[in-house]
Parts: structure tokens; sequence; C-alpha cells
């Protein structure tokens, strides 16, 4: 489970969500301008700034890769640094959701949850 080639993959799906996330929200944004809506504040700014959370990947995959590469790693550790990459990876779809594919639904009149 918790290999070299999986913490990469794991690390390059946490960029794929930003990335979409960030092209969702700005597609979000313009319709709902577009449509004479007012677009969520989060999602503005998702749209916006969502790029600069391209750090956080990065940073996770370098202290996974410290924590993974060192001599003495327990295989405990291992799993407790692939685990954080799944609820990093979990938060970032929770954001893309809440910036982007909620206001979209909104948008074409379905609702899901409460405000």
């Amino acid at each position: 489970m918790a290999t070299t080639k999986n913490f990469v993959l794991l690390a390059l799906m946490q960029v794929g969500i930003v990335v979409a996330g960030v092209l969702a929200s700005a597609t979000t944004v313009k319709l709902l301008n577009a449509g004479n809506g007012l677009p969520p504040e989060l999602s503005i700014r998702f749209a916006d700034l969502g790029i600069l959370l391209l750090v956080v990947p990065s940073l996770w995959i370098w202290c996974v890769m410290k924590v993974h590469l060192a001599p003495r790693c327990s295989e405990l550790r291992r799993r407790i640094a692939f685990l954080s990459g799944l609820l990093l990876l979990a938060v970032l779809v929770g954001l893309t959701w809440a910036t982007s594919v909620r206001p979209f639904l909104q948008l074409c009149g379905m609702t899901i949850g409460s405000h």
C-alpha cells in the first residue's frame, strides 16, 4: 500500500483535483456572472487564487518522501503518511465541491443540502 509509486500517484491526484477545481470554479463564476447571478465569494477567491493550492500537494509529497525514504521508517509511519494524503485529497475534493459543483447545481436549479 505505502510504496513510492502510490505516494506519487496520490500526489498527482491531489494536483489534478486542484487544477480541475480551479477551472470548474472559474467556469461557474463566469456562468453565474453571465446569467446575472451572484457567485459565492469562496468561488471567486478559489477561481482567482486556487492555483496557489498547488503548493500543498508539493509540500505533502516532499514531507512524505522524507519519511518514506528514511532508513528506519516503520510500516506504520508509511501508512500514516499515506492516510494523510487520502485525507488531504478528501479535503481538496470537498473544497472543489463547495466552490464549483454546488454553485453550478444551484445555477441549474438543483439543490443539494441546505445553506
